[in-house]
């Protein structure tokens, strides 16, 4: 059994790394937490049994215990990334981070070659490489179902009520505070795009823009906060469909207020920006972003995401000299088309665990715990690939121009 850190429980912390310990006992404790949202702190607490020794406000009240446990779990909000992740690579620290690494391309290069020079393992938080669903898909390129791959589309379908809810309204709204939208929500997708392709990236352009949710787009006769609004009834984006449905217990709803009742709810939407327009919030990320990517061998890429869809999942289509895929990750739905034979083949991903992303937050975990043991070699530079992807899409979406990928990104690490 491992032992482990746990430094932010917040949502991932507590629902994807403590679930985790709680159902995997014979894998791993949770030893010492550090969270300054007292609540959240001794309900993680309390659930994993540590000493009160070891539940503190502030990580740095760890370091001077020196090396405790096995690895550390950084699931902090992204800004706070880098100076516990250097301090505990010090102390001798594996390290689990949520991703993005940092928010910024600098401080993230910066942590990695830490790890590489004090011979640490840290990870970022990719769920979707350890999803049955994408693994269904790696395999069935590996195994040249569809012959040489020509191109892939990958959508990253936000969904109107998450984009309105983290976005616009929560803590990724905006990029000064956090980073890109291309980097906090879809470095998931840019990670994926490569471990599927597995060669490198020649150039990169993108464009995109925030199209919806600024103040020009706000309704005749419509307030500030959705409570007093009188045309929030017709209103998608309404804050109180969305928090005072007394129906949903979870995400999001338990991210505004650790109070659920509708007492609590409603008092979160009066005094927090979660209960205001989406019109005159202070976002400034996009909505929508599209990137054009060429691997070498001629593969061509597009990635989009988007915030104006229904459901939040991701479709991927791959084309291929011989047949087709096309999958949808939300319904672990894969569909093959086999041109030799005209025929169609459609697989029914069924998740191992019932966890978040499809039980693929579990996978990640028996991954990174096997994975520190193993002495393998690591790629440390390619753990974060998309880092670098994300930062050369905004510098073309901003600057309008072709990125030489390969030149920028050892503009980085040389």
């Amino acid at each position: 059994m491992k032992s482990a850190i746990l430094i932010g429980a917040g949502q991932r912390g507590i629902h994807a790394y403590g679930a985790y310990a709680i159902e995997k006992k014979e894998k791993l404790k949770f030893i010492a937490v550090a969270e300054p949202d007292e609540f959240k702190r001794e309900y993680f607490k309390k659930l994993h049994n540590i000493d009160e020794n070891y539940s503190v406000k502030d990580w740095k009240n760890l370091i001077k215990f020196g090396k405790i446990a096995d690895f550390v779990v950084i699931s902090t909000m992204d800004k706070l990334h880098k100076e516990p992740a250097l301090e505990f690579l010090k102390l001798g620290y594996d390290i689990l981070i949520e991703k993005p690494v940092s928010t910024n391309i600098e401080d993230s290069v910066e942590i990695i070659k830490k790890a590489k020079e004090l011979k640490r393992f840290i990870m970022p938080c990719y769920v979707l490489r350890f999803s049955e669903f994408y693994s269904e898909i790696k395999n069935l390129i590996k195994n040249n179902k569809i012959g040489k791959i020509i191109s892939i589309e990958q959508n990253e379908n936000i969904g109107y009520f998450h984009m309105a809810h983290s976005y616009v309204r929560g803590r990724w709204n905006n990029s000064i505070e956090t980073a890109s939208i291309i980097l906090t929500k879809s470095c998931h997708d840019l990670d994926i795009i490569q471990w599927l392709i597995d060669k490198p990236c020649k150039s990169i352009f993108s464009y995109g823009n925030l199209s919806l949710f600024n103040s020009i787009n706000k309704p005749n006769n419509s307030s500030d906060k959705c409570l007093e609004c009188s045309v929030e009834e017709e209103c998608p984006y309404s804050a109180k469909k969305l928090y005072l449905n007394m129906e949903l217990k979870g995400w999001p709803v338990d991210t505004i207020t650790n109070d659920l009742s509708y007492e609590g709810r409603l008092n979160a939407l009066k005094n927090t920006q979660y209960g205001t327009c989406v019109y005159t919030c202070d976002n400034n990320v996009l909505d929508n972003q599209t990137v054009f990517m060429e691997f070498e061998d001629g593969i061509n890429v597009v990635f989009k995401l988007n915030a104006f869809t229904h459901d939040k999942t991701r479709i991927i289509k791959i084309s291929g000299s011989h047949g087709e895929i096309i999958g949808n990750f939300e319904k672990n739905i894969i569909e093959i088309f086999d041109f030799i034979n005209d025929t169609k083949e459609i697989i029914n991903i069924k998740p191992e665990y019932v966890s978040a992303h499809n039980g693929s937050d579990f996978k990640l975990m028996d991954f990174f715990i096997n994975f520190i043991d193993s002495n393998k070699n690591i790629d440390y530079f390619n753990l974060i690939e998309s880092h670098f992807m994300a930062e050369a899409a905004e510098i073309s979406r901003i600057n309008k121009s072709n990125i030489d990928y390969l030149k920028f990104k050892n503009s980085f690490i040389k």
